[in-house]
């Protein structure tokens, strides 16, 4: 549908924009929070103690015979017995937000239907035009159809009326 008012249009789409990151920000923080608690017990609960590996645990399946300072398991065993640091908190939730304010503006893109392309006031009074041309077209288009018909009935009319000259009783 076409409006009015296409520098409306164009603010409407920042609006639901910005509204889109924002949305994808909070859920990102939301997340990254999300995973800052979740990740004591997740890691506690494949075996990373604070007493070490589990035995029997999915972590010492998993564990080789030299565990590399700064793998990931060496980090999974760290998080496991300390927690997480104040640092290590902190970047997750951020990066978590990040994330979501990107996947909210695809998400806000996708929505709004633009795939990327800024619509111009331009672009959007030629979209304007192009719709109120397709709708004149369509009502010229009737009224062509309508004087066909007339004319249709018209000529039948007189063709009767012709056929009828000759009759006795139009005497």
């Amino acid at each position: 549908m076409c409006s009015k008012n296409p520098a409306k249009n164009s603010k409407n789409s920042k609006r639901n924009k910005l509204i889109g990151i924002g949305i994808g920000v909070g859920v990102g923080a939301a997340t990254g929070l999300g995973a800052v608690i979740a990740a004591p017990f997740v890691l506690g609960a494949v075996g990373f103690t604070a007493a070490g590996v589990a035995a029997g645990s999915i972590a010492a399946a998993i564990q080789g015979p030299a565990v590399v300072s700064g793998s990931i398991f060496a980090i999974c065993q760290s998080v496991g017995a300390l927690g997480l640091s104040a640092a290590a908190s902190g970047t997750i939730v951020a990066a978590g937000a990040a994330a979501g304010s990107g996947i909210g503006g695809v998400v806000s893109l996708v929505a709004d239907g633009t795939s990327g392309e800024n619509k111009t006031v331009e672009s959007e009074k030629e979209d304007c035009e192009h719709e109120e041309n397709l709708r004149d077209k369509t009502e010229s288009d009737a009224k062509a159809e309508d004087e066909i018909k007339t004319k249709k009935c018209e000529e039948k009319f007189e063709d009767n009326l012709d056929s009828h000259k000759n009759c006795s009783y139009l005497e």
